[in-house]
């Protein structure tokens, strides 16, 4: 059959042009395929969704050059369904790119949403020290950050005229790939004070965060795929369900291919014989 033959024989060039559009047109024209919300993304969508309006999230916006695709998209997400609630955020972060991402992603967010620096939320840049860092922020926050990242004193700051500790904090949201960082926010604000938090992690940290739900973590996302699952639940499509859709057509064609050439590999063998 020259069919099979074609099949078993196409170009090694052809069938990576196939995969990379596959990869890259979802990228661009996302096709919305379907994906089940798991109990801790809702949550985590729950957790926000129920703070009453004006309430004080704490997040630690811990991204880096290398995490940005896996959790940035997650972290993006559940800004925007906070900014959109009516809630502030103070903004922090324990890695040195920390800051450099707050400012990237956080201001098309609030100047989409009309909300104000200073009144609806606020940067107050890195924190070094890790646990001893995150302990006495919690314990102090003007003592820790007494000028913003901006340069701007706290007390000429709408939204920090009346925070000062942990009791001005309704929730802490942490977006981090450190595997020791949600086990950090657990000892220093849940434990001793009983702040709820939530997080948006890579697949490594994941698993070492699941066990802590949904006791001392209300809400956890997944890397890509809680981020995708997030942004479908606010009817929000984005780049994490752009980046789904993109896996998942990648991997159908891959099966595909696996169970085309098997087949036409078996009927060869049969018109052979």
């Amino acid at each position: 059959m020259d069919l099979l033959e074609k099949i078993l024989n196409l170009p090694t060039s052809v069938i990576s042009l196939v995969l990379i559009l596959t990869i890259s047109v979802p990228m661009f024209y996302p096709l919305g395929l379907p994906i089940t919300i798991s109990p801790m993304v809702r949550a985590t969508y729950d957790s926000i969704d129920q703070l009453p309006e004006g309430s004080v999230i704490l997040m630690d916006y811990g991204l880096t050059p290398a995490s940005v695709a896996e959790t940035g998209c997650g972290g993006r997400a559940m800004i925007h369904h906070m900014l959109s609630k009516g809630l502030k955020i103070i903004f922090i972060g324990g890695g040195v790119d920390s800051p450099m991402f707050v400012e990237k992603d956080v201001p098309p967010i609030a100047e989409r949403l009309n909300k104000e620096y200073g009144t609806d939320w606020v940067h107050l840049g890195y924190y070094a020290g890790g646990e001893t860092g995150r302990a006495a922020l919690l314990a102090d926050l003007s003592n820790i950050f007494p000028k913003d990242n901006r340069g701007n004193s706290l007390q000429d700051l709408e939204l920090m005229k009346d925070i000062n500790n942990y009791e001005g904090i309704s929730l802490v949201a942490v977006v981090t790939t450190g595997s020791d960082v949600l086990p950090m926010w657990i000892r220093q604000a849940n434990t001793p004070y009983g702040i709820d938090i939530i997080g948006s992690c890579d697949g490594a940290s994941f698993s070492i965060a699941v066990p802590y739900f949904p006791t001392q973590i209300s809400g956890l996302l997944n890397a890509l795929r809680g981020g995708a699952e997030y942004e479908a639940l606010m009817k929000r499509p984005g780049e994490a369900i752009s980046g789904m859709d993109s896996i998942s057509l990648s991997f159908l064609y891959v099966i595909l291919l696996l169970v085309v050439t098997n087949v036409a590999l078996f009927l060869k063998k049969e018109e052979g014989s």
